[in-house]
């Protein structure tokens, strides 16, 4: 019943964020919206394993992971604008070691270094193979992501 509850409450909040409205048509209609999801999700949503992404170790290695991210990204595009410019580029593929074992955990790492400019996961094995725009020897793109990640899906 707790999870009933609280995927309906969930949805409800969604439903208000994304409409940004209070009119007590628009939350009627959210409602029988929210309730016609929970009654499709709400035993996929919330099962045993789901309560262990509510620890806070794991919402602070998120929190963390999102910082991280963002320093990154920000690092990275100002790399990759200044390559542009100058022409500077050591295009490469490397092959790097993950301790991570889970595939939800490569899955993530190996996003995270796709969406950050100039690199490309190829393979996300227990080695993965990145295609990287400017390689500099001894260093390892997105590696910092691999602690964090580990702490986040395993």
């Amino acid at each position: 019943m707790i999870r009933f509850v609280f995927t309906f409450f969930m949805s409800l909040v969604l439903w208000v964020t994304f409409t940004l409205s209070l009119e007590p048509l628009e939350l009627l209609i959210g409602a029988v919206v929210s309730m016609l999801i929970t009654l499709l999700s709400y035993k996929i949503v919330f099962h045993k394993k789901a309560g262990r992404w509510f620890n806070p170790m794991r919402l602070g290695a998120v929190i963390l992971y999102l910082f991280a991210f963002i320093y990154a990204e920000i690092k990275s595009h100002l790399d990759v604008t200044y390559r542009i410019i100058t022409g500077r580029i050591r295009p490469a593929f490397i092959e790097v070691q993950t301790q991570i074992k889970r595939d939800s955990g490569r899955a993530l790492l190996g996003n995270t270094i796709t969406i950050t400019p100039g690199t490309l996961t190829i393979k996300t094995d227990s080695k993965m193979l990145i295609h990287w725009l400017s390689y500099k020897k001894n260093e390892r793109p997105g590696m910092i992501f691999e602690k964090l990640g580990r702490m986040i899906a395993e």
